[in-house]
């Protein structure tokens, strides 16, 4: 098994390998991309969230796991954000 988090890269998945989890910072199909968590903050963003997925070959499109939104604060900052994405990730 294989977990990846906030990672700035594509990564390889090796067609023997049976889990690849990544835990990405957006609601799933509507927040893709990398790197994230400040585009989110800046924005406002109502897409903010964890959400566990399969990783695939493909870029942000392996079958999502459980999703759970995140409300952002008025002044939010990256440390806190990626800390409400932490605190939330194990009960998923």
């Amino acid at each position: 098994m294989f977990f990846s988090a906030e990672y700035p890269w594509k990564i390889p998945v090796p067609a023997d390998l049976k889990y690849a989890i990544n835990v990405h910072p957006t609601l799933l199909s509507e927040g893709k991309g990398m790197t994230l968590l400040p585009h989110l903050i800046l924005k406002q963003s109502v897409y903010a969230s964890v959400t566990l997925y399969k990783l695939s070959n493909e870029f942000d499109a392996g079958d999502v796991s459980p999703q759970k939104a995140i409300s952002l604060d008025e002044q939010e900052t990256f440390d806190s954000l990626s800390a409400k994405n932490l605190q939330q990730t194990p009960g998923l």
